[in-house]
């Protein structure tokens, strides 16, 4: 093999291995409630159940309604245990570190740990529009408990 072939060879291979991390890097796309959307349907909160997420990967909440905004945190507040009480209990007085999202077309990249997804209207999150996904490297979940 000539010298020039072996240069193309290991630009080739440097090449693919760099697209190959920048698709780790983008992580997955998941179209949150699937075809319903992100909506107040019965068992949204169940639908990150059986899912895996990883840091990186983008949950897509599309919604029709101005009613459907998006309230998200994470766990990186002051207080750990916080984030869990002001999702069980839809409390965002608590919580105060949150971004709305309304454009009815939202990508929002997961955070490493529990990323928490509620609607902003009380009534709402308290009849269960809210999701809670958590978002570990290598499959572990031991910080997400």
């Amino acid at each position: 093999m000539s010298h020039r072939n072996t240069l193309l060879l290991g630009f080739g291979l440097i090449l693919a291995s760099l697209l190959l991390q920048c698709q780790e890097i983008q992580g997955k796309e998941f179209l949150v409630g699937d075809d319903k959307g992100w909506s107040p349907y019965p068992g949204l909160s169940d639908w990150p159940n059986g899912k895996t997420f990883t840091p990186g990967d983008i949950l897509v909440f599309k919604h029709n309604n101005a009613n459907a905004s998006v309230r998200w945190w994470d766990d990186e507040i002051k207080y750990k245990e916080y984030p869990d009480i002001c999702y069980a209990k839809c409390d965002n007085f608590l919580c105060p570190n949150y971004k709305d999202f309304n454009s009815g077309n939202d990508n929002i990249v997961l955070k490493e740990g529990k990323n928490y997804f509620v609607s902003p209207d009380h009534d709402r999150c308290d009849q269960g529009f809210k999701i809670k996904v958590c978002a570990e490297f290598n499959g572990k979940r031991a910080s997400c408990n």
